[in-house]
């Protein structure tokens, strides 16, 4: 069990609780609560005691911080990359798993991959193959059809509190009432259910093989695992057409019932997020930063809380943490529709006022909140322009007790658009 050193600050307005563990194996627990929002970064979560340690971290925030009602809903974003980080993921993936059969779903959480190169990569990255891209692609598509289940399962949860205010006389809600049916019943199929079942016990017989003779079924059991995953992306596509006719038909109705506003809203976000993971066709393949805003967004609008880590806890996490820390901060600023709207076209207008304001939200977090150093990631190499997206051009800064505006990237006099980091801006983002 770790030991932990816990204290409590307040920075911009947001409730902080921070847990390090003080071994050499630490959690970097850190939990934010912004007006009943909660988002936990942390390291991989890949041992039972670190399992055990976060959970009980999450319940504690939770009853101290959140609005417990029913089950608590957590998902984890982990940051790893499908190629050479594949095992940290199953590892925590398996965790996961245990923990829900332990816990008897008290925990009921969401998994989700979302793989991220460092800010700037140790050694220029090696040239991946179209087939190569494509198969990673796939991997991730097919291991976030999981949690596609589990956030649709939550969404059901949402549905039934809405429909139980529904009243017999309102002849217009039928039509809405039988999409809601459909959906409801599809989630809960018990072929859903079987096939969760079947990928769970695949998982945790793999985790437990050894030796030559195990390494040989690990094979055989992938091949089915793949099979499997499959075919849960083809009944996760019947889902995304009854999203499709639940938002259709709100469209129509939803000047006569303001109250459907939040639902549809949900199912815009779950309905483009699933039809991306599942790679629906004529649906719109999410950009990087697209699906993080839309993960985060789904988040606050559920209940759920978000929590995220990768391969350290530190370098990776640092930054995404910040860009989450900001959604939120702006969803208590911005109309939700019109915050959903931003969201989906993160990254197709970084000169828009949004764009600018949320990058300087993010600076601010990222500089206030981040645990550690991140020296040896800001080597010479190849930049993340997609984590990068989300950094303003300039920020300024104390240098000698003189407040300096310092320009973070080298701009290129053609395009306008940033080509490498400077030498300050490695400095400040490796500070």
């Amino acid at each position: 069990m770790y030991q932990k050193d816990i204290s409590s600050m307040v920075i911009g307005g947001c409730k902080l609780e921070v847990v390090h563990g003080l071994d050499n194996k630490r959690l970097y627990l850190f939990g934010v609560a912004l007006e009943k929002v909660l988002l936990i970064r942390s390291a991989p979560i890949d041992t039972t005691e670190k399992m055990i340690d976060f959970l009980k971290f999450s319940d504690n925030l939770y009853q101290k911080e959140g609005a417990p009602q029913g089950k608590m809903r957590l998902s984890s974003l982990q940051l790893n990359t499908q190629g050479d980080e594949l095992m940290q993921i199953q590892q925590q993936h398996y965790q996961i798993i245990e923990a829900i059969k332990m816990q008897s779903r008290r925990h009921c959480m969401a998994h989700i991959s979302l793989p991220t190169e460092l800010l700037i990569y140790h050694v220029q990255p090696r040239h991946q193959s179209k087939f190569l891209q494509t198969t990673l692609l796939r991997m991730q598509q097919q291991f976030n059809a999981e949690a596609c289940l589990t956030y649709s399962t939550w969404f059901c949860d949402e549905i039934d509190k809405v429909q139980s205010t529904f009243h017999l006389d309102q002849s217009e809600l039928f039509t809405l009432e039988a999409h809601f049916d459909n959906f409801r019943h599809e989630v809960h199929s018990l072929l859903l259910n079987a096939l969760i079942d079947e990928i769970e016990n695949i998982l945790i017989t793999q985790m437990n093989l050894d030796g030559i003779e195990g390494q040989k079924r690990v094979v055989e059991l992938d091949k089915k695992l793949v099979a499997l995953r499959e075919k849960l992306q083809l009944e996760l596509k019947e889902l995304c057409i009854i999203l499709h006719n639940i938002i259709w038909t709100i469209n129509i109705i939803e000047e006569q019932h303001p109250e459907l506003k939040k639902i549809k809203r949900i199912a815009m976000v779950l309905h483009a997020l699933t039809a991306s993971q599942i790679g629906l066709q004529g649906e719109k393949l999410l950009a990087w930063g697209q699906s993080l805003l839309l993960i985060q967004m789904l988040d606050i609008e559920l209940g759920v809380i978000s929590a995220v880590n990768c391969a350290t806890g530190l370098q990776r996490t640092n930054l995404v943490f910040a860009i989450c820390l900001a959604l939120v901060e702006s969803a208590k600023k911005l109309n939700a529709d019109e915050l959903f709207a931003h969201c989906m076209v993160w990254g197709e207008d970084d000169k828009g006022v949004f764009a600018q304001n949320f990058k300087e939200l993010v600076w601010k977090n990222y500089s206030a909140l981040h645990i550690g150093s991140h020296q040896d990631s800001m080597k010479e190499g190849a930049i993340n322009f997609e984590l990068a997206s989300f950094l303003p051009l300039t920020v300024h800064v104390k240098v000698q007790d003189e407040i300096k505006e310092v320009a973070l990237f080298k701009i290129d006099a053609e395009t306008g658009k940033p080509v490498d980091f400077t030498e300050a801006g490695k400095k400040y983002l490796g500070a």
